[in-house]
């Protein structure tokens, strides 16, 4: 089992009471391992995530994992090479719903910032994500790989990569 940068694996907030009405109950477990870096980014890049919320307005968890053969990181924007994933969230509450599952490997994968909350994002690899998110923010759904998001995310997916543009 790889050791793990201690500021990259921390247990943030166990049981911590926030003070708002969406949120009173939170836990969040976050590790990190990168192995070899260049110039300008990480040869094997691996993270795990476990996250769970729970309060008057509603309650989400949510895990997932992740692997990267090679990971570029600027400032306005990110690729991976050789991304594998998976990922699940399952969520209700005042705002709305969601219960998704994902599994994945990207041959590339790119984001980028167009302006201040603007992003860009694609892919090219293989998913069969599937599942249903609605709320305020809008809509999206996916099965198979195959899905849209119309609102404040607007982008098409198919189970050979996608395109998503985040508006605001």
């Amino acid at each position: 089992m790889p050791e793990y940068d201690k500021s990259h694996c921390a247990i943030r907030s166990v049981n911590k009471y926030t003070g708002s009405a969406h949120k009173a109950v939170s836990a969040d477990v976050t590790g990190k391992k990168k192995r070899g870096k260049n110039q300008t980014g990480y040869f094997g890049h691996y993270e795990a995530t476990a996250d769970a919320e729970a309060g008057i307005g509603g309650a989400i968890a949510g895990a997932g994992a992740a692997s990267t053969v090679y990971k570029l990181r600027e400032r306005d924007g990110e690729v991976n090479v050789g991304k594998s994933y998976t990922n699940a969230e399952v969520g209700a509450g005042l705002g709305g719903y969601k219960a998704k599952a994902e599994l994945g490997v990207d041959v590339v994968n790119a984001k980028g910032k167009l302006g201040r909350n603007q992003e860009v994002s694609a892919n090219l690899g293989f998913n069969v994500d599937t599942g249903v998110e609605a709320g305020v923010d809008g809509l999206s759904v996916k099965a198979g790989g195959l899905g849209f998001s119309v609102g404040r995310n607007m982008g098409i997916s198919t189970p050979f990569g996608g395109v998503n543009f985040k508006l605001w």
